[in-house]
């Protein structure tokens, strides 16, 4: 998994100040009705997660600790995701980007661009539908999202009220 540079730098330039405490992180998956399919299967596979009080979705933008665009040409084209995405970058430092690669698209380079510089599962070379073996890909965007999670509880436990 490629590293966020985002939460990284947000994360290094804090000193541990205090307690650990747990934070659920909230998911917003940006997606369209071509993705709906794989929406439902992360959703089951997060479900662990979410029953554990570590992952919860949200179905605003606004409310997200953690964005998950679905990256799909369908997507790349909808002006729904152009409105998502345009909300993420005002919300960079609050908010989190972890592109999922579905597929590799051509004609849209503006909008890779700028996804490329948040990473991404299972990795900016490598979308979720190459190769022969799909479990690999789950694998890695499963990992991709929990440790994102992870970072961001990391990142809250360190952060003061003055940090806001």
């Amino acid at each position: 998994m490629e590293p966020n540079p985002t939460v990284d730098r947000l994360y290094d330039r804090l000193k541990n100040r205090g307690e650990r405490r747990d934070y659920v992180v909230r998911l917003y998956l940006g997606h369209d009705h071509k993705t709906d399919g794989f929406e439902e299967e992360l959703v089951k596979r997060l479900a662990a997660d979410i029953e554990g009080k570590r992952i919860a979705i949200v179905q605003d933008i606004e409310e997200a600790d953690l964005y998950t665009p679905m990256v799909c040409a369908g997507n790349l084209v909808s002006p729904e995701f152009e409105v998502d995405l345009e909300k993420a970058l005002q919300r960079v430092g609050h908010l989190a980007v972890l592109p999922i690669w579905l597929f590799h698209v051509v004609g849209v380079d503006h909008l890779q661009i700028i996804l490329s510089k948040f990473g991404g599962v299972p990795g900016r070379d490598r979308t979720w539908f190459d190769g022969p073996d799909r479990e690999d890909a789950w694998a890695d965007v499963l990992r991709g999202i929990r440790h994102m999670a992870a970072r961001l509880v990391e990142y809250r436990n360190l952060r003061t009220p003055d940090d806001d």
